[in-house]
């Protein structure tokens, strides 16, 4: 169940923008139009949401970005070096956006556990990346990646809950790779639910991804 997500400096939304479906207190409608997730935090989901506004106001750049994430993280893995992403494209309005990174964070539950995953890039490579994990009501941070601009580097820590061979998957993760792709590439089995999510339950239809006529066909039938 997707929860939240973030996204900063993409096209245009320059500010960062929150997609949350977390329901309010208000308890009417809650049995049809919420889900329950058995979580303090957030007790209840709502089923839909609806994006509004005024055209060319950015509605459709918001579902472009969770567009543009997911394919970062099915895709990077495989990129060859120096590969850049030159489809990325920052707030250009201002003199300052441009040159900054942008950033992506989503939230969702996956059978009982709650994650939350972001990183922030520019066209040359992953400038940050981290996964939360909520076993229990206190995260867990089971990774934590940034670039050291001094060292020309990227810096890991890693927490008690990331099992599995991490320095081996650390050192096969290129500047425009995610280690998340990465290390789900080289069999860990602790982040496979994380990528599986973006690449199994996220479903985006759009101009971009349209709906297959043969789906339509199948569930007509």
């Amino acid at each position: 169940m997707l929860v939240e997500f973030r996204i900063k400096n993409f096209r245009s939304l320059r500010d960062e923008q929150v997609l949350s479906l977390v329901a309010s207190t208000d308890k009417s409608l809650l049995d049809t139009h919420a889900l329950d997730t058995g979580m303090k935090a957030a007790p209840h989901l709502l089923k839909s949401a609806v994006v509004y506004g005024a055209n060319a106001s950015g509605k459709s750049n918001l579902i472009k970005a969770l567009q543009y994430m997911r394919g970062v993280v099915l895709e990077s893995a495989a990129l060859q070096p120096g590969h850049t992403f030159d489809r990325l494209q920052p707030f250009k309005l201002d003199t300052t956006s441009g040159s900054l990174p942008t950033e992506f964070e989503v939230t969702f539950i996956l059978n009982g556990v709650r994650y939350q995953y972001g990183f922030a890039m520019n066209a040359q490579r992953i400038v940050s990346e981290q996964l939360l994990v909520y076993k229990a009501f206190k995260p867990q941070r089971w990774f934590e990646r940034h670039f050291d601009a001094q060292s020309g580097k990227d810096v890991y820590e890693f927490g008690p809950g990331m099992k599995g061979a991490k320095h081996l998957w650390e050192g096969a993760t290129r500047s425009n790779a995610l280690f998340l792709s990465v290390a789900v590439q080289l069999n860990s089995e602790a982040l496979r639910p994380v990528f599986d999510w973006f690449a199994n339950r996220l479903v985006i239809i759009n101009e971009q991804s349209p709906l297959s006529a043969e789906f339509s066909l199948q569930m007509l039938k």
